[in-house]
């Protein structure tokens, strides 16, 4: 063991643990090893797959300086603010994203870290799978309040779509109510980090949620996703690709999709990219859908695809940020 390259790896729960396979491969390859709660020896690194104050005392404690701070951003601007902040910039020497949108080609380290579970194939659905909760948010380019919009014309277009997750039950005034407390806390915490403040008012769409009959929630999404043709991923954020178009191609769906563009799958099968407009989208899905001959045999082709397509972009990101960590040693030979 090399006491110069010793890392401490936060998960997205803020807790230190044991990194993802693919960051804890690469890196182990350049002579870097991680912490854990029984081991001693302080880091001299640090990556966190979330900021928290009390993992920053900590990371500040063990005298680590900012350029050897990483932070691994895996939630949108709409969930968390703070990486995309000037603070966050002073406070980690690198940040970045699993989002091509804000990063740079050799820092994007991509979804998955792990491949779904692969269940027996079954005879799929000629339907369309949304595994979503019900969620407000106050934040400029949120789109929370686009899934209320779709699901609202699907189901006044009739289109065969069964809904997956919490909160859906609620009424038009527990909505309203869910609504002023996100404002409250979006505000606050703007404030807090020193952003700009930019609201979206579109939040209020489509707010009647009990009118989309919910299936509650599923216990295991790649199971459910297994069991349909279509499923439909609409993003949190307009300008962040996260885990979920991943896990439905890695799933086998043909996903009809609403996310940053140019889409980070552009290429791969099985992707049916949505515009903004909820009517013209939903006419669209519906015109795939009667002119669409969806074969189970296309499942595995999407699902090989995919997982190979996000495999190759799994390992790069911590290369390329251990590689400039050694060069902060001025005289240490690289790895090839």
């Amino acid at each position: 063991m090399n006491p110069e390259t010793s890392i401490a790896f936060f998960d997205h729960q803020g807790k230190l643990s044991t990194p993802p396979a693919p960051m804890l491969a690469t890196l182990r390859l350049l002579d870097f090893y991680f912490i854990d709660s029984r081991n001693p020896l302080k880091p001299t690194h640090s990556i966190s797959n979330r900021h928290t104050p009390r993992n920053l005392r900590q990371i500040q404690e063990w005298d680590i300086p900012a350029e050897r701070r990483t932070l691994a951003v895996l939630e949108t601007r709409v969930n968390d603010p703070y990486p995309f902040s000037r603070r966050a910039s002073r406070e980690y020497g690198s940040i970045i994203f699993a989002s091509h949108y804000h990063t740079r080609e050799s820092e994007l380290f991509g979804w998955p870290w792990m491949p779904p579970p692969v269940h027996p194939e079954v005879n799929r659905r000629n339907r369309i799978a949304m595994v979503n909760a019900n969620k407000f948010c106050s934040a400029y380019g949120e789109q929370y309040s686009l899934r209320r919009a779709f699901l609202q014309e699907m189901v006044s277009q009739g289109l065969p779509i069964d809904l997956y997750g919490t909160n859906w039950n609620r009424t038009r005034m527990r909505n309203v109510i869910q609504s002023l407390i996100h404002d409250a806390v979006h505000l606050r915490d703007q404030i807090r980090i020193r952003q700009r403040l930019r609201f979206s008012h579109s939040r209020y769409q489509s707010l009647d949620t009990q009118i989309f009959s919910s299936l509650g929630e599923t216990k295991d999404k790649f199971q459910t996703l297994n069991q349909y043709r279509f499923s439909l991923v609409i993003e949190n954020d307009r300008t962040f690709f996260t885990e979920k178009l991943m896990d439905s191609l890695a799933c086998g769906c043909i996903t009809f999709y609403l996310g940053p563009r140019p889409a980070a799958t552009e290429g791969l099968p099985g992707v049916v990219p949505l515009p903004e407009n909820p009517r013209t989208a939903v006419n669209l899905i519906r015109d795939y859908l009667a002119h669409s001959k969806a074969l189970d045999t296309e499942s595995q082709a999407i699902r090989d695809a995919a997982v190979t397509a996000f495999a190759q972009t799994a390992g790069s990101a911590w290369e390329n940020l251990a590689k400039r960590w050694l060069n902060l040693y001025g005289d240490t030979e690289i790895p090839q």
